[in-house]
Parts: structure tokens; sequence; C-alpha cells
């Protein structure tokens, strides 16, 4: 009975003064993927892209569109000189014409939004080895994304440090080329 008390008494003893030795000695970091995603060279480049694409395709629907209601207005215009017939299929041809307008923004939404998801995962795709790479150099077990972080020592961050790296490494990608 005292030899089993003298044990419990040195793991007692052995577990609060020894804290240290039971303390994990995994070094946790976390990055802002948000950050990395909009300072980084890469992701100016791609959303400097993504911008003029819009923006000319925008120039070229409001051009269309422009162009459309001024068909329809002269159609309209003309529809006490035209023959009914003429005036309905002009009237027909013109609404095949928004119809198409519309499948083309449509299209074109969906390429845009295709061209965003790929162009992020081409840089996250770029990230991955560089991020692998700092965890092993730096003895670095756990890399989290700053959002799943509550609260943590900024000096844990190492967002910019991976921001050098990228810029590095990728300067900018070409939209085309992403597959």
């Amino acid at each position: 009975m005292n030899s089993k008390k003298a044990v419990k008494i040195l793991i007692v003893f052995f577990l609060f003064f020894n804290f240290k030795l039971l303390q994990a000695d995994e070094k946790i970091v976390y990055i802002d993927m948000n950050k990395i995603m909009t300072s980084s060279s890469v992701a100016k480049s791609v959303s400097i892209q993504l911008d003029k694409y819009n923006k000319d395709n925008t120039i070229k629907f409001k051009k269309n569109i422009d162009d459309l209601q001024a068909q329809e207005k002269k159609l309209i215009s003309q529809k006490n000189i035209l023959d009914e017939n003429e005036f309905k299929k002009q009237y027909e041809e013109i609404k095949t014409n928004f119809s198409k307008h519309n499948k083309s923004i449509e299209n074109f939404n969906k390429d845009f939004n295709n061209k965003t998801i790929k162009s992020r995962a081409f840089i996250l795709e770029q990230l991955t080895p560089i991020l692998s790479n700092y965890a092993k150099n730096n003895s670095t077990s756990l890399i989290l994304n700053k959002k799943n972080v509550v609260i943590g020592k900024t000096d844990l961050d190492i967002t910019d440090e991976i921001i050098i790296i990228l810029n590095e490494k990728v300067k900018e990608i070409k939209l085309d080329n992403i597959k």
C-alpha cells in the first residue's frame, strides 16, 4: 500500500513540476489566405486581367444592346409604313437578337466565373509547394488559415513571408494559359 502511494506521489510530482516535458514542441503558424489572394503579384496580375476582360466585354455588350434598342426604336417608328407581315418578321428577328445577346451575357458570366475559379486554383497550386517547403525548412508542424484562428500571436502570422516567396516564384499568369 505504501509503494502505491509513493508511485502516485511521484507521478503527481512528475506531472506538476516537469510540465515542460509534457508540452508539445509542435510549431503552429497561420497565414491570411485572403491577403495572399489579393496582395501577391500574381493575384494582382490576375485581378487586373479579369477587370480588363470584364470591362471589355461590358463595353461590347453595352454597344450591342444600344444597337438592338436603336433597331427596335427605328422599327417601331416604321410600324405604320411597313407591311404587317414584314413588321412582324423584323420584330421577331430583333427579339431573336435580344435573346442571343442575353445568352452571350450568360455565357460570358459563366466564362468569367470559370476563369476566376481556375486562376485562384492556379495560385493555390503554386502556393502548396511553397508552404510545404516553408514548413519543412522552419520545422513547422501545422499551418492554419487565419480565418480559422480565433486568437493568436501576431508573430505566428507568416503571411508576409509567404507573399515574398510567392512573388519571387510567380510574378504573373496569363488567363488564357490557365487550363
